[in-house]
């Protein structure tokens, strides 16, 4: 009953036969003995388990008698997960580029493989005499897939910043969007085969109609894979006819008494850009900062040649454009609707420069209707070796709207908003201007716009959240604080039911 403590205390005086404690490493729990010469308490445990936690150990110990705990169970159960995805992923790789041309009949390392096929063990591919072609043998698929060894791809230093706004209507007119910013990345999860293709590479489209929750699915997953059909340098014309190909699969799974629709689809390669669509969808590609002489146009029309055809996919059309980043943003416009005037779309993109989501907003208030604009800036990477902080201290404007699951948001003041969302990013667009002139009015703003509570600190406080970690606050909300510096401002950051403006201030 003397417990630890007193033990210890006897520890300094020898005597004939006293009581020694250690401790049972396997439960955790002391077990008295007599000894003598002193109490040795190396070892010890700080705290006696009680009858409960005895039991519980006892417990433990049947347990183990029945089999694998479970955590042990997952770990190996992961474990071959892992070594499952390196054996995919080692079969699917494909063939590095040759450092000169190869010559299947000169080379050495070429093996016969029957009067049809040669082999190189070294780089695993294989050449079609008759075909006069080379192949590597996927091991995911079982199949032979034609290759180009002396292909290399490019790996331009540009990133694009993408975002997109919508207007739904009926449920007759519904409006889609995808947007793959990586699609060498998604290709990985996919198991798509596109790491020959040039980087960056992205994919974004835009769907509105009767159909367009249906081919907003199935479009991507019908093109991408056909990209991986030739493991080589892909000619703007091949991705066209890919596209083209792409189109036709689409009009024959769709039923035929279907209404007609409008899509519009940009797939980036490199610095090139190759677009296709049909209906009343169109595709520019500007540049900004760009000079103003006449021999420089700043924004170029991608979607004017049309084929005219008529049913499900009308007036199709491809392009190609090429994105050079210079001096200043070049961006990329896709939008369903009627056609808007280019002058409007520079302003936009001119105003609104390196916010797509801003620039977004501003072309759709010349829309009438659904419709659907997609905004991508173009720029050079962030330097690397800039370790991002632990946390970082910004201010924020916040205007609440009206969602299908919150019918009847509150502000600050409990007071019931019946705002729609994209009058809520109209008014931030307004503030986002004012801000762009001078941000040393941003609390002031805060103080007689935003909804929050954090409005209501007094002086230079007001807007100001504090310190931000990574996983405290949404994810989108997250990503648009950590991407800014100090002094910079958001682009529209939308989360939930709240469109935000975001100042970075430490």
């Amino acid at each position: 009953t003397a417990g630890l403590a007193s033990a210890r205390d006897w520890a300094s005086q020898p005597c004939q036969a006293c009581v020694t404690i250690r401790a049972n490493n396997q439960y955790g729990k002391a077990i008295a003995f007599a000894g003598s010469g002193g109490v040795d308490l190396r070892g010890q445990p700080n705290v006696i388990p009680t009858a409960t936690q005895e039991k519980q150990g006892r417990m433990g110990k049947f347990r183990k008698k029945m089999g694998k705990p479970l955590w042990q169970i997952r770990s190996e159960m992961d474990a071959m997960r892992e070594a499952h995805e390196k054996e995919e992923r080692r079969d699917r790789k494909v063939p590095s580029p040759a450092s000169s041309k190869l010559d299947p009949v000169a080379d050495p390392g070429w093996i016969d493989q029957g009067s049809e096929w040669r082999f190189n063990s070294e780089m695993s591919i294989f050449y079609h005499n008759d075909h006069k072609k080379f192949y590597f043998f996927d091991g995911h698929t079982k199949e032979h897939v034609e290759c180009d060894p002396n292909h290399t791809p490019e790996r331009c230093e540009q990133v694009a910043s993408v975002d997109a706004v919508t207007r739904a209507g009926a449920d007759s007119d519904p409006v889609q969007r995808v947007l793959i910013p990586d699609l060498l990345k998604a290709g990985e999860a996919l198991k798509w085969r596109v790491e020959h293709l040039d980087s960056p590479s992205f994919l974004f489209a835009l769907f509105k109609g009767q159909l367009a929750p249906t081919v907003s699915k199935v479009f991507h997953k019908k093109l991408v894979p056909r990209l991986g059909t030739f493991l080589g340098e892909w000619t703007d014309d091949m991705v066209k006819e890919a596209m083209v190909q792409t189109m036709d699969d689409i009009e024959a799974l769709c039923p035929p008494a279907s209404q007609s629709m409008s899509f519009v689809a940009a797939l980036g390669m490199g610095e090139r850009v190759i677009v296709c669509g049909c209906g009343d969808a169109h595709a520019s590609l500007a540049r900004l900062g760009s000079s103003s002489s006449d021999d420089d146009v700043p924004i170029a029309c991608l979607s004017g040649t049309r084929d005219g055809r008529q049913g499900l996919l009308p007036s199709r059309f491809t392009s190609t454009g090429s994105v050079e980043v210079g001096q200043g943003h070049e961006a990329l416009v896709l939008h369903c609707g009627e056609e808007v005037d280019l002058q409007v779309l520079q302003l936009a993109l001119d105003t609104f420069s390196g916010r797509p989501r801003a620039a977004g907003g501003a072309i759709l208030q010349h829309l009438r209707g659904p419709a659907a604009v997609c905004v991508a800036f173009f720029d050079m990477p962030v330097e690397v070796g800039l370790t991002e902080p632990a946390s970082v201290r910004c201010k924020h404007i916040v205007l609440k709207f009206v969602t299908d699951k919150i019918k009847k948001p509150t502000d600050h003041t409990r007071k019931v908003v019946t705002r729609n969302q994209e009058s809520a990013e109209q008014a931030l667009r307004g503030l986002l201007t004012k801000l762009k002139a001078d941000s040393s009015t941003f609390s002031q703003l805060a103080r007689s716009h935003s909804e929050c509570p954090s409005a209501l600190k007094g002086g230079d406080q007001s807007g100001d959240v504090g310190w931000i970690r990574r996983g405290r606050r949404p994810r989108h909300f997250e990503e648009a604080v950590f991407s800014l510096k100090v002094g910079d401002l958001s682009d529209v950051v939308v989360v939930d039911n709240s469109a935000h403006i975001i100042l970075r201030v430490a």
